[in-house]
């Protein structure tokens, strides 16, 4: 789990397949629920950002850079693994518009 630079989102992996970013908020920072229910103070469910379909990949460590336009991840397969680095832009384009990233 990573928080982002500005501390407003929350980059986590979900069941080591897939990254969400989540918008930090309800009482105490706490971020929405990777279950999609949304935040405890209603805020809007985690958004998947990136996944992989493949049963024997497994990511973790999401760390999001110093100024919060990319973000890095370990991916591990049984031959071995590497690490990735992306733009944090959702499946939806509900986060980009929200960080103004479009």
């Amino acid at each position: 789990m990573s928080l982002s630079p500005d501390e407003s989102l929350i980059l986590d992996v979900v069941n080591h397949k897939t990254l969400h970013v989540s918008a930090v908020g309800g009482s105490g920072g706490q971020p929405s629920s990777p279950s999609g229910s949304g935040g405890p103070g209603g805020g809007p469910p985690p958004l998947p950002v990136f996944e992989f379909d493949d049963p024997e990949v497994r990511i973790d460590y999401p760390v999001w850079s110093p100024d919060g336009t990319l973000v890095s991840f370990d991916r591990f397969v049984p031959r071995g693994g590497d690490v990735w680095v992306l733009e944090p832009r959702p499946q939806n384009t509900a986060l980009s518009e929200r960080r103004g990233v479009v």
